[in-house]
């Protein structure tokens, strides 16, 4: 059984609330996947695989959407193993601190 990477299903149900603020699409608002890719400017299927998990979402993306999600998703949670070396400059999300 595959899990979602949560990080991305966060950010598809933000771009999905970004793409029809007011609910007036109804039945014809585009689901999660479709909304992050139309904002981001990538295909459903690019989308797709960092929501499976087939591939990491690229770091060129990352950026992005973090602003989207005006940091409720971030740099560290969508890259968790490798953000330091990436970006050294960011700090550790508050539950990495250690209390010291």
């Amino acid at each position: 059984m595959r899990v979602a990477f949560y990080p991305i299903v966060l950010a598809c149900t933000i771009a999905k609330i970004l793409s029809d603020p007011d609910g007036k699409q109804g039945l014809r608002q585009q689901k999660g996947q479709a909304a992050l890719a139309s904002l981001l400017g990538v295909t459903e299927t690019t989308v797709n695989q960092w929501y499976w998990g087939r591939k990491p979402v690229s770091i060129t993306y990352c950026v992005r959407i973090e602003q989207l999600t005006r940091r409720i998703v971030t740099r560290q949670m969508l890259r968790s193993k490798d953000w330091k070396t990436i970006w050294p400059d960011l700090e550790a999300p508050d539950d990495d601190r250690s209390n010291g």
